[in-house]
């Protein structure tokens, strides 16, 4: 089975992103308005730079953190393992 067969019955293959600068009420507002749970980072290139998952945004609320000034680079997951579609995965 390849990667491309998953994201074929997952139903979807878009790809939503912000950039590093967006800040976080506005990635919480992107994420609600297309109900997904994360959203790929990139810079304003548009070179990708990691993630950010409902789980980086609740660990912000742990530590009380200002909504309004944080970014989404300074809270996302930077280190992200990413694969091609064509990637062969064995299925247990």
């Amino acid at each position: 089975m390849k990667i491309d067969d998953v994201l074929k019955a997952k139903g979807g293959r878009e790809v939503f992103t912000i950039t590093t600068t967006t800040r976080l009420t506005r990635v919480i507002d992107e994420l609600c308005e297309r109900k997904v749970g994360a959203l790929v980072v990139v810079t304003e290139k548009g070179d990708f730079v990691g993630i950010i998952t409902e789980r980086d945004i609740l660990r912000q609320c742990q530590r009380k953190a200002d909504f309004e000034k944080l970014t989404a680079g300074e809270v996302m997951t930077k280190d992200v393992i990413s694969v091609k579609p064509q990637y062969d995965i064995k299925v247990a």
